[in-house]
């Protein structure tokens, strides 16, 4: 029965990939695609041929940026203190660090068959090879998501979380329709990382505490903000510390085995730092003016109808609910996942644009979908089978009819919600807001036949062929990335050392420019 329900969950994700995958390139896409571009055809990270490759209505997107707060913020404005001859680049390094391997498959792609390859290095075939990417480690986290959450709630009740994350939560738009966002490399990170956590807190061996390393340095490297998710292993630790099992003499060893995980984690976080350094000459990117410490928007980000997290995605409710009740089971642990939920609600409600931009739902929360699974999975398998199936699952139900909804209405009509982007407008005041939603949700949702007619040329068309390609491929990586993703097995250790390759890599190339800048007469 489990080995067929992993089956059926593995092909639905197929099916709806595959009808619904179009790795567009827009708006933060660009950033983390120029990386991987920049290196695998330049052999640097200097941006200033990306911007010359690209229209000028595009570099405007890239480089010139409007804010609902301050206004226009153009070249050093936004990058204060970057060397004119060079670019800079405000995103992490981390995504394109996890796509390298797809995106050098991707040159095996026939150029015919999956598009146009123009603008080089952002064809189609390329993009194409990154969704696939993320497609894979969104697989992985789920993985390793059903595996934490079953451990403490059983395997029915998890079964029922991961299915509200797939498709009745942010990630639904980041394996279909956005792929190429940061949005799924962050949520297989924080996934590892949690359950990396729940792991080494049976030994607490020196062996898991660089393992610990690694997934906080790989975290904070796909997204800056996902070292705070460290709070979780630092408050497992200090329920070790205090329990019966603890014994002083061990305290400095653990001392020396936290440094010995802060060493590791600053090795695999050594790409974006050295990048910093090259490209804004201190190490020093937090001089952006992209966050106000002073207006936190808490209440607007949860319950908005601009894309609140709690209106958006409203089954995603039932898991801090079940974090609450699973404090009185495992104080720590629940507390520990609480926390990292508020502080990542306090980071994402201080950023100028806290809707998330043009994104989808409340994408910055995709971090806190392996806390949601566990708080969801233990919430359910307290309840009673009769509310299960008369109360939870039709909810969900409701929920993923909605998501899916309002990912096709987003999408292919670009601008929505119809209102302005920094409406603050709140549940009930925004019943207005509500009512445009729903009436764009049937009037812009577009049919399949009508999906395949609006690709746009440079995409290529969409022929049988390509279609079965598109099937072959996208089947091929979801199996392999449930696979890949079982932490029982030793094989989670093979994408271990590719990104841990990755990394050496980048640090290399990185190094290179930095020594050659150095020694060129007039070059800062």
């Amino acid at each position: 029965m489990y080995r067929a329900w992993n089956h059926y969950f593995v092909i639905s994700i197929i099916i709806f990939t595959v009808l619904t995958l179009q790795p567009a390139l827009y708006h933060d896409a660009y950033h983390y695609l120029s990386f991987i571009r920049s290196i695998v055809f330049d052999r640097d990270i200097n941006f200033t041929n990306e911007t010359q490759i690209l229209t000028p209505s595009i570099q405007v997107m890239l480089y010139d940026f409007k804010s609902t707060e301050t206004g226009t913020l153009k070249g050093g404005d936004f990058y204060p203190g970057v060397p004119q001859e060079r670019r800079g680049n405000m995103f992490p390094i981390g995504p394109s660090i996890l796509w390298a391997p797809f995106y050098s498959v991707s040159f095996l792609f026939p150029r015919t068959l999956l598009g146009s390859d123009v603008p080089l290095g952002y064809g189609t075939r390329f993009r194409f090879g990154a969704a696939l990417g993320s497609l894979f480690y969104i697989l992985a986290g789920l993985r390793l998501c059903h595996v934490a959450a079953s451990r403490i709630s059983g395997e029915k009740p998890a079964r029922i979380a991961l299915w509200s994350l797939v498709f009745a939560s942010p990630l639904i738009a980041y394996y279909t329709r956005d792929p190429l966002q940061s949005e799924a490399t962050a949520f297989f990170a924080a996934s590892y990382l949690v359950y990396v956590s729940f792991k080494i807190r049976q030994s607490w061996r020196m062996s898991e505490f660089m393992e610990l390393g690694f997934a906080i340095g790989l975290a904070s490297l796909v997204r800056w903000q996902n070292a705070l998710l460290t709070i979780l292993p630092v408050c497992l630790w200090m329920g070790f510390i205090i329990s019966r099992s603890f014994r002083i003499q061990q305290l400095w060893r653990h001392i020396l085995y936290w440094i010995l995980c802060a060493v590791t984690g600053i090795l695999v976080f050594s790409p974006q730092y050295l990048s910093w350094f090259y490209l804004f000459t201190d190490a020093n990117p937090f001089r952006m003016r992209l966050m106000e410490f002073t207006r936190p928007q808490l209440i607007n980000i949860l319950f908005s109808t601009n894309r609140g997290l709690f209106v958006w995605t409203p089954f995603l409710v039932l898991g801090f609910v079940g974090l609450c009740f699973y404090f009185f089971k495992d104080r720590w642990a629940a507390a520990g996942l609480l926390l990292l939920f508020f502080f990542q609600l306090f980071q994402n409600s201080i950023i100028l644009d806290w809707w998330g931009g043009a994104g989808f739902a409340a994408r910055r929360f995709t971090c806190c979908l392996p806390a949601f699974c566990i708080g969801m999975g233990y919430l359910f398998s307290r309840l009673p089978d009769r509310i299960l199936k008369r109360v939870i699952i039709p909810f969900l139900t409701v929920s993923i009819i909605l998501a899916v909804l309002l990912l096709n209405s987003h999408y292919n009509r670009h601008k929505y919600p119809p209102v302005n982007q920094s409406s603050q407008a709140m549940v009930p005041a925004g019943l207005y807001d509500s009512a445009c939603h729903i009436h764009k949700l049937f009037t812009n949702s577009l049919t399949f036949k009508e999906y395949l007619r609006a690709r746009t040329p440079a995409e290529g068309s969409f022929s049988p062929a390509r279609f079965t390609t598109i099937l072959i491929l996208v089947s091929v990586v979801s199996v392999l990335g449930w696979l890949i993703g079982n932490p029982v097995s030793r094989s989670l250790l093979i994408p271990v050392y590719v990104i841990l390759a990755g990394i050496f890599l980048f640090d290399i190339v990185i190094l290179s420019n930095i020594l050659i800048s150095n020694s060129l007469p007039g070059v800062s």
